[in-house]
């Protein structure tokens, strides 16, 4: 088939009423490059790529959040035990535990964050 025998676009002018005379997509709505409209993303590669261009700077995104909180717990528990040995009082097994808890609550949060952006493919 060449140009000149193709199916035409079926798009009409507003302005003019005539029809557009671009060669139709091989698609079922006979529309012309210009004058088809995206369905958006159909695979689910597709709708991941989509999210990730949609990603602004993932500051208040719940896994943000959820390591901000978790980064000040760890924190915290650094705090706590650094004022203990300043105060020249010995480091309890309390506390030590709640920082080994703490740390590895944090570990997981970081984990799951950087599983979800190597999914969504966001910056990290």
């Amino acid at each position: 088939m060449t140009w000149a025998n193709a199916k035409r676009c079926s798009a009409v002018a507003k302005s003019t009423g005539l029809l557009c005379k671009n060669p139709a997509l091989a698609n079922e709505d006979g529309l012309c490059r210009s004058h088809a409209r995206s369905t958006g993303p159909r695979t689910s590669e597709g709708k991941l790529r989509v999210a990730a261009r949609q990603w602004q700077h993932g500051k208040r995104s719940k896994p943000a959040l959820v390591e901000k909180a978790a980064s000040a717990a760890v924190a915290k528990a650094l705090q706590a035990i650094l004022a203990a040995e300043l105060a020249g009082q010995p480091l309890t097994e309390e506390m030590l535990k709640r920082y080994c808890v703490t740390m590895e609550k944090w570990k997981q949060a970081r984990e799951a964050r950087l599983a979800f952006d190597a999914k969504i493919g966001a910056p990290g």
